[in-house]
């Protein structure tokens, strides 16, 4: 597991490592990333464990009324939708914050295979769960229903293609692929109802004029559009996140290289999807053979055969 081997700047740096070191973080600035990101996630997770206890939450909590949580009625489809998702998708979310610890990935990788298999399968069926309700969802609106579609099938497909690449030893494309559908999934689990709260699904006339589920009503159009906002923010904001984190991508490539180097695969470091094997990206070089041309190597032909592609593709 790696450590910071330079000299601390000062006393501030010497402490922060002692807390993020142990964890498995060598740099400072990847520790904080993780704190901010993974830690909004978690505070929204906890804070949403409330809503598994559905009568409580919908029927009998403060100004609750016949109008509240109107399709969560015993036996609909949109009751059994909600408890899935709910009750999938947040363990998946607090198990996937673990999956992002570096030392949970370097010291006890069986544990880290075995939690990732469990997301990913809480994970569909919380999809599963969105999609039953979804069309109802808020009112059902046209914005609402393609906003749930579109988040299922980014999440989803981000999944089967980090489990693609994993299988393939792209590690790196894991890493990218894994954080890409967890930052779409946060917008995803959002608040259904919540006693008062301006989420909450009823069916009632939407206006300001009347009682509090009148003006519910009203404040849950804007709901649709929100949903896309936040959207659009996260998948912003995890390519942010990718391109800050450059050295961390390059370091497991070289891993990645090694171990299908090991494993016998063919054209080892871009085994899985990677942007020069799918696309016209330069072929990427390890870190070992980078500034070498045409010096003689004992690793195979498939080394050889990237260095002198990797030099013919740079020559005008």
């Amino acid at each position: 597991m790696a450590t910071s081997t330079r000299p601390p700047a000062n006393r501030f740096v010497a402490m922060a490592r002692r807390v993020y070191n142990p964890i498995g973080f060598s740099k400072g600035y990847n520790f904080v990333l993780f704190f901010i990101f993974a830690g909004a996630l978690v505070g929204f997770t906890l804070a949403r464990f409330q809503y598994l206890s559905l009568d409580k939450s919908c029927f009998s909590g403060p100004g609750a009324g016949p109008l509240d949580c109107y399709y969560y009625t015993d036996g609909s489809v949109d009751r059994l939708g909600i408890f899935l998702h709910l009750a999938t998708i947040l363990p998946a979310a607090l198990l996937a914050c673990v999956q992002f610890v570096p030392a949970i990935r370097h010291k006890a990788i069986l544990l880290h295979r075995i939690n990732g298999y469990l997301v990913i399968l809480l994970s569909l069926i919380s999809t599963a769960g969105a999609i039953m309700l979804a069309r109802n969802a808020v009112g059902g609106r046209t914005e609402v229903q393609s906003g749930v579609g579109v988040l299922s099938i980014a999440f989803v497909v981000s999944l089967a293609l980090a489990l693609y690449n994993v299988k393939r030893l792209q590690i790196e494309q894991h890493r990218a692929w894994m954080l890409r559908a967890w930052f779409y999934a946060y917008p995803d689990c959002y608040a259904y109802f919540s006693g008062d709260d301006v989420n909450r699904i009823v069916l009632v006339p939407a206006s300001f004029q009347g009682n509090k589920s009148n003006v519910t009503a009203a404040l849950s159009r804007n709901f649709g559009g929100a949903l896309w906002l936040a959207l659009a923010l996260h998948a912003v904001g995890v390519e942010i996140y990718l391109r800050l984190t450059p050295a961390e991508a390059d370091r497991l490539r070289n891993v990645s290289y090694q171990r299908q180097l090991e494993a016998g695969m063919k054209n080892p470091g871009r085994a899985g999807l990677t942007a020069d094997r799918t696309g016209d990206s330069a072929l990427w070089v390890p870190s070992s053979q980078r500034g070498l041309h045409g010096a003689a190597n004992d690793t195979g032909d498939s080394i050889e055969g990237t260095r002198v592609m990797a030099k013919t593709s740079m020559e005008p």
